[in-house]
């Protein structure tokens, strides 16, 4: 599975995309026709924003998006 991560307002950095890789990780066995994933990573004054973005097999697309005060937080949330 292709997994890309895009920050708005927000270096992604090394570790923030090891982290959402490996939230993923266990995603793939549950739906096993996942293309690609797509981390939109937002951060505003008193926000964090992560949106996630699964393109599956038969045309199918999840979407998934969740605000908190930490974006560690809102990564694991969205994943859930």
């Amino acid at each position: 599975m292709e997994v890309s991560i895009t920050g708005r307002h927000i270096e992604v950095t090394t570790a923030l995309r090891e982290y959402a890789s490996k939230k993923l990780e266990h995603i793939g066995l549950g739906f096993t026709r996942i293309q690609n994933a797509h981390f939109i990573l937002e951060v505003d004054k008193f926000r964090r924003m992560a949106e996630l973005i699964l393109h599956c097999g038969n045309h199918i697309t999840i979407e998934a998006r969740e605000v908190s005060e930490d974006l560690y937080a809102s990564l694991d949330r969205v994943v859930d």
